[in-house]
């Protein structure tokens, strides 16, 4: 029987203490954004704060992959917006592998990681980290796996990594 990740890759990176799982390469096509976006940003004038919170804003339009976000329980219970605790994180991680799937760090934007979804640096800003929100459903198509199918198994004894994260 063909498993349900077969050859599919996923990239994963950390900030700040949130961890951020995708499907979408967004290290090389970051980079090339964000490249374009500073040469524009300088010649235009703005500020750095201006400057970062204008690429986020850029960035969380153009990828149109989710990214799934995964933080520690306490963080998690007052976020809404976060997938879930590290242990889910870890155990997605070893469902991905355990389905045929290929996790490789990468260098991309890891939302919820930088206060903006709080609205320390404003309004838009706030608006615009929210857009990066995920459901269950983009959940189960991304991986195919329900997200509560996955939550009963973190309460199983499954290798985790880096468990001192």
């Amino acid at each position: 029987m063909a498993r349900r990740l077969e050859g599919k890759t996923f990239f994963t990176n950390r900030n700040n203490g949130v961890t951020a799982i995708t499907s979408q390469d967004y290290s090389e096509e970051t980079a090339q954004l964000v490249e374009q976006l500073c040469v524009y940003y300088d010649a235009q004038g703005f500020t750095a704060q201006e400057q970062k919170d204008a690429k986020n804003a850029v960035i969380s339009v153009v990828f149109f992959k989710p990214v799934f976000t995964f933080a520690r329980a306490e963080r998690v219970m007052n976020s809404p917006w976060f997938t879930g605790g590290v242990m889910l994180a870890q155990t997605l991680k070893y469902y991905i592998k355990q389905e045929g799937g290929i996790i490789q760090e990468a260098d991309f934007y890891v939302p919820f990681s930088n206060g903006y979804e709080l609205g320390i640096h404003g309004v838009k800003a706030l608006q615009d980290e929210l857009r990066w929100i995920t459901t269950k459903m983009e959940f189960e198509q991304e991986f195919g796996v329900s997200l509560t199918s996955l939550l009963k198994e973190t309460h199983k004894s499954i290798p985790i990594e880096g468990m001192c994260e």
